[in-house]
């Protein structure tokens, strides 16, 4: 993954599956969101005893949701990246017994929601995931999707 091309300003962080450009997009974390009708307290355990669970509960419209992110997401190591944490979050579901199993399938949504900080300046180039990968999170029924948070530049002209 290349954004853009370096200065010399920019810190530049080299990945297996990419590149963390300071000053230009860099990812962020992965979380999984899961919306159900039914309880999730269970498999939010289980989620949380392997991974890090951010939120779980009911809401208004009487739908539990659970937010959890691979243990340590978003840290800065050379290994991490958004393919490392969905597929340490996919080896959590691939593991689930089959009472966890049952609620996970009758989750309304199961999605990987990979975040990234946006640029000050525009970026140039992409990410990609593999397609192992892809086909690991369709075979769990899950979705992916990519959220761009606004730059801390942004932030300062609000």
């Amino acid at each position: 993954m290349a954004f853009g091309s370096q200065t010399p300003s920019e810190k530049v962080l080299e990945l297996d599956d990419a590149t963390i450009r300071f000053g230009c997009c860099y990812y962020i974390n992965t979380d999984l969101d899961l919306v159900s009708c039914d309880d999730l307290s269970p498999l939010a355990a289980i989620f949380d005893e392997r991974a890090d669970l951010l939120d779980c509960g009911q809401y208004g419209d009487g739908k539990w949701y659970a937010t959890i992110e691979a243990s340590g997401s978003g840290v800065l190591e050379e290994d991490r990246g958004p393919d490392h944490d969905i597929r340490e979050l996919l080896r959590v579901v691939a593991g689930l017994d089959e009472a966890a199993a049952r609620s996970w399938r009758g989750c309304e949504k199961r999605e990987f929601n990979i975040g990234w900080q946006a640029a000050e300046r525009r970026p140039e180039g992409s990410f990609s995931i593999d397609a192992e990968l892809l086909r690991e999170i369709a075979h769990h029924d899950a979705t992916l999707a990519v959220t761009i948070y606004p730059s801390c530049e942004n932030d300062r002209t609000a």
